[in-house]
């Protein structure tokens, strides 16, 4: 295993990943305005003719201030340190679609947003194969960021990273690269091989993870997640429409009930209660 989870982690002892660096309930059902079918195509992913101008395209300061309302910082604390990593605001319900290596094992999970407020976030829903997690908040004036069509996505495409790399102050990481490649496998994942992946050379550092990887559209593509270790600027992002596909089906299923429990306890057994109930004692 080669490539390391772009989340950042401090004070945490994982001596089982010497190689890997790791870069909570209700039970009503949540409506989302994050709608199935609601793609964009028809801007800078589209698969047209290769000498066809791209008018709309934007700068990249443009894009970047169009999309940092949508994307938040996401601090963890666990039972041993802490750690740090980005989402992206899914709806105006309080959803974030993050990594679940992010959250996983969070004891407390704080939101801050490019506005500077900061909430509580509870764990929503996950989908390890994927490794994705939805986490919820309760604040107002929510900026859902737009999602484009990752399938019509080409090689050699200007995307950009955007994340709270290394959990610096000052807001997020803006790096910029192109579509390396499509379709990677990351065989060994902690969390199993991870398919249909992009392959990008916009820097992705630990506390990248969850953060979006944007098309000069503004339109999030991928979601980042892990870089190789050995190379230079491999970094690959969950293709977005596997993610939306797997958000759908995580907001259908609601929030994840309580725990329920098989209550034991022991009284003394007199001999009027054990004439009662026919103990032979």
């Amino acid at each position: 295993m080669f490539f390391t989870i772009a989340r950042k982690i401090n004070f945490v002892v994982l001596p089982a990943l010497a190689v890997i660096l790791l870069a909570c309930s209700g039970s009503a059902v949540v409506v989302s305005d994050l709608e199935e079918g609601n793609t964009t195509t028809g801007k800078a992913s589209g698969k047209g003719l290769i000498d066809e101008p791209f008018v709309d395209a934007l700068s990249t300061p443009d894009l970047v201030e169009l999309l940092k309302p949508s994307v938040v910082q996401i601090a963890v604390n666990f039972e041993r340190g802490r750690g740090v990593g980005t989402g992206v605001v899914l709806d105006s319900n309080g959803l974030i679609l993050t990594n679940w290596h992010v959250v996983e094992d969070a004891k407390m999970i704080t939101v801050a947003f490019d506005d500077g407020s900061i909430v509580e976030g509870e764990f929503f829903r996950r989908d390890p194969q994927l490794d994705l997690a939805i986490v919820r908040v309760d604040h107002s004036g929510l900026q859902p960021a737009e999602f484009g069509d990752s399938e019509k996505l080409r090689i050699g495409e200007d995307v950009v990273a955007i994340g709270h790399a290394l959990g610096l102050r000052g807001g997020p990481t803006v790096s910029k690269g192109v579509v390396s490649a499509l379709d990677r496998t990351l065989v060994g994942h902690p969390r199993g091989d991870l398919t249909g992946l992009i392959q990008t050379d916009a820097a992705i550092n630990e506390g990248n993870s969850g953060g979006p990887l944007v098309n000069m559209f503004g339109e999030v593509v991928g979601i980042n997640t892990a870089k190789i270790n050995i190379g230079d600027r491999i970094g690959f992002a969950i293709n977005m429409n596997a993610a939306k596909a797997a958000a759908y089906s995580l907001i259908a299923q609601g929030p994840v009930p309580p725990p329920g429990f098989l209550g034991v306890g022991g009284i003394d057994v007199t001999r009027a209660l054990a004439w009662a109930i026919g103990l032979p004692v």
